[in-house]
């Protein structure tokens, strides 16, 4: 697990009432032999859920910026298995109007391996935009430090760009970006992928399924397939 604990940033759209979540669970082949021995992980299988509550909101005027307070947990599916807690503080500048959100949270560890300290994290996303014809793009971004007397500066994030391969648009398919660094350990990855929704209920998951070439880097995992099974709520 990284420092970042390789979790996503809440949805890039405001949430439609107080209380909003999000559940993910992410797959990723272990490629045999593909990074070296000592090399950290990072971008390794994992699962998690994150649930933020809107308390009010910060400023005077005509631009009063959204708080809420969340709560997080994680583990890694593959042994250090790592599982890690977080509750947190965040403000959402501008009103709301942008996906940039500033946080502070606490982590605790639940296992061996993961960190007990605060943490300031910068993140923001980007909604699916249309930029040529069919072709969309979504993707999103944080950066931050972890702990206090042991100072620790992380990045990650990832970026699709995909267009619909029929006309009811349910099964869409393109190339994707992804990579992240901490100390010591970083990656970037591109591939093919192609996502669709299930119809499973009113929060209809999200299945994304992708090949990640690692084309910089040493972290393990190497390059291999993923898979994505995330769902608002």
């Amino acid at each position: 697990m990284t420092s970042s604990g390789q979790t996503p940033p809440s949805p890039a759209g405001e949430a439609s009432g107080r209380w909003n979540g999000t559940a993910w669970l992410f797959w990723r082949e272990r490629a045999q032999g593909a990074a070296l021995s000592s090399a950290g992980q990072l971008g390794g299988s994992q699962a998690g859920m994150r649930i933020d509550r809107r308390i009010g909101q910060a400023g005077t005027g005509g631009e009063p910026s959204p708080v809420l307070v969340y709560g997080r947990i994680t583990r890694a599916l593959d042994a250090p298995h790592q599982g890690e807690a977080a509750l947190g503080l965040a403000i959402k500048p501008l009103n709301g109007r942008t996906a940039l959100t500033v946080g502070i949270e606490r982590r605790v560890a639940m296992e061996s391996g993961a960190r007990n300290a605060f943490a300031l994290i910068v993140a923001g996303g980007l909604n699916p935009t249309r930029l040529i014809g069919p072709v969309m793009a979504e993707g999103y971004a944080q950066a931050g430090i972890v702990g206090a007397s042991q100072q620790d500066l992380f990045a990650d994030g990832r970026l699709s760009l995909r267009a619909p391969l029929d006309r009811t648009q349910k099964v869409r398919a393109g190339i994707s970006f992804s990579g992240g660094a901490q100390p010591g350990v970083s990656r970037l990855d591109i591939g093919p992928m192609a996502e669709t929704r299930l119809p499973l209920g009113t929060a209809q998951p999200r299945l994304v399924v992708e090949w990640r070439q690692r084309i910089a880097g040493q972290a393990r995992p190497g390059s291999g397939l993923s898979v994505t099974l995330a769902a608002d709520f």
